[in-house]
């Protein structure tokens, strides 16, 4: 069988070589490297999991600042209504004249 090797031409001797190279370095890859794959893996899962997150803070931050610009304007709509509401003396007094007039019988 040896022989039958050696007497074949060199181009056949090279796809030899190449094959068994092939052979070896597809063991040595899925062999030697399965536990860096495996962990690979595991740190893409986590990765597309925080980018999930980071996504939803981005999203609540926005909408934080959002809700501080909308209180701000609120806050000075409320003070410029303050200003026209009589304040809570007056409204008692208000309502104690109110009570205090007798009620015409229709």
């Amino acid at each position: 069988m040896l022989e039958k090797i050696k007497n074949l031409k060199w181009h056949f001797h090279l796809m030899m070589l190449v094959g068994l190279a092939a052979l070896i370095y597809g063991g040595v890859w899925y062999f030697y490297t399965s536990e860096t794959r495996a962990e690979i893996t595991a740190l893409n899962d986590q990765v597309s999991q925080l980018q999930a997150k980071n996504e939803t803070a981005r999203v609540a931050t926005q909408r934080i600042n959002e809700f501080r610009a909308l209180f701000a304007s609120k806050s000075a709509e409320y003070d410029e209504l303050k200003v026209l509401l009589p304040e809570q003396r007056e409204i008692t007094n208000v309502l104690q004249g109110y009570r205090t007039q007798p009620t015409a019988a229709v």
